[in-house]
């Protein structure tokens, strides 16, 4: 079987196979609309991670500002009542 024996299906290799190491342009816009369709959900992807980090740092700083807090309320509250 040829590399170009499925006109609809392109396929990409190294090798030349004996023929000039051109692409044809149904390579080209397949390779295209492959490159979108993994940056479109590249992009979804890393906006996600992104949202889930900044949730994170949020959520932590925070829990971390309220746990210094309670400690401070708990040590004052001990204090007085001793």
């Amino acid at each position: 079987m040829t590399p170009d024996a499925s006109p609809s299906l392109p396929s990409w290799s190294t090798a030349a196979f004996g023929t000039p190491p051109d692409t044809s342009s149904m390579e080209l816009d397949a390779l295209s609309g492959h490159l979108q369709l993994c940056t479109a959900r590249r992009s979804g992807s890393i906006a996600v991670q992104f949202a889930a980090g900044s949730v994170l740092r949020f959520v932590w700083s925070h829990s971390v500002t309220s746990a210094v807090l309670l400690v401070l309320l708990l040590s004052a509250a001990a204090s007085l009542a001793a």
